[in-house]
């Protein structure tokens, strides 16, 4: 069960930057546009090295996909190794996000002591 509930606090990390990513391509949409057609649109505008939001986005990229590694570390009793990846990733995103993102992101190490030693 242990590694279960950060397994779970991850998935949290990894629902925050979903619903930031649905909020940005499909509730804030240009007037009369087709609703898959701008989400495109806006997903490779903030996705261009030359945007200045690219360094934001592809950093929640890059978070969700961390989210998703510690999810499957921890579940796959490599314990140990996922907390590690929930410090970069929390690391990282101290440079990139908002506190509330980079605590929600952080989560899963306030469980880092009872994970080590059942690990």
């Amino acid at each position: 069960m242990i590694r279960k509930f950060p397994a779970l606090l991850a998935l949290l990390g990894l629902v925050v930057i979903g619903r930031i990513w649905y909020t940005f391509l499909f509730v804030a949409l240009p007037e009369g546009a087709n609703a898959l057609e701008a989400a495109q649109q806006q997903a490779m505008s903030v996705l261009d090295p030359a945007s200045p939001e690219s360094t934001f986005f592809i950093g929640t990229l890059v978070s969700a996909l961390l989210c998703l590694v510690a999810i499957v570390l921890f579940l796959g009793r490599k314990a140990k190794i996922a907390v590690g990846v929930v410090a970069i990733n929390s690391l990282i995103a101290m440079f990139l996000f908002s506190p509330v993102l980079v605590l929600v992101i952080g989560l899963p190490l306030t469980l880092a002591g009872q994970v080590w030693k059942n690990a």
